[in-house]
């Protein structure tokens, strides 16, 4: 049947001479690929632009009952970056984003609050005029709880060390080393009570947001089996530092 959705491109790769293998993330039908042939036409109608990783998109295709590779007929732009192409630490920010993205969404049905809580960050990431170097800190915080590894704010005095493995704050050391001390631990619930529009006034210096960003990577490692090597992480590192 033809059917029409929203999406986000997490991921595109030539095909043949002129098409494109897109796996997109879309608003009525989770995860799904598709191939799109003859973009990388020059006579094409449709930009290849269109079909670059991050792009929020409107596409009409062909979907199955099954799983499979489903044809696109129509792809169009539901919403045209305006910084993103043109700020390099904001795209850095947003390839990080979607590699986190690729390595923990696996589901090809419809979630529309996952759906809509992608859809909106990487509109904040390319609308907000603010500094965007806390904002892949927070996303990965708050994709934690869509995903169903939310880590527990109840830090306190009585609670002063992040246990990595267990997910929250607890009294004393961990008979391992998956925790954060003292020091990190405040940091880390100085920015789980952060709000989007208000993470960059989060005083951070560069060492602990590159801490904070290790520990949690390790807490996404520990907690999700299918997550692999980031390609990403030491250009975002580089590129904010």
């Amino acid at each position: 049947m033809l059917v029409k959705t929203k999406g986000i491109i997490l991921r595109s790769l030539k095909y043949g001479e002129t098409s494109l293998i897109l796996d997109i993330y879309t608003q009525d039908y989770g995860l799904n690929s598709y191939i799109i042939g003859g973009v990388r036409n020059k006579k094409s109608k449709t930009q290849a632009g269109l079909c670059q990783i991050m792009s929020l998109v409107e596409v009409v295709a062909y979907h199955k009952n099954t799983k499979g590779l489903f044809r696109i007929k129509e792809i169009a732009s539901s919403h045209l970056y305006q910084r993103i192409p043109f700020e390099i630490r904001r795209s850095s920010v947003g390839m990080f984003m979607t590699e986190i993205l690729k390595n923990t969404i696996k589901e090809d049905e419809e979630n529309t609050s996952l759906f809509e809580f992608i859809y909106y960050w990487f509109l904040h990431l390319d609308l907000s005029s603010e500094s965007v170097s806390n904002v892949h800190l927070l996303f990965m915080i708050e994709l934690a709880e869509q995903i169903g590894i939310q880590p527990r704010d109840n830090f306190s005095i009585n609670n002063p060390y992040f246990d990595l493995m267990a997910g929250q704050f607890v009294s004393k050391l961990p008979d391992h080393h998956q925790f954060l001390d003292a020091d990190q631990s405040e940091w880390l619930y100085d920015l789980m009570m952060q709000e989007r529009n208000y993470v960059h006034e989060l005083k951070l210096t560069n060492t602990q947001r590159r801490i904070l960003l290790d520990k949690l990577i390790l807490f996404y490692k520990l907690h999700i089996e299918s997550i692999k090597e980031l390609h990403t992480y030491s250009i975002l590192n580089e590129i904010l530092s």
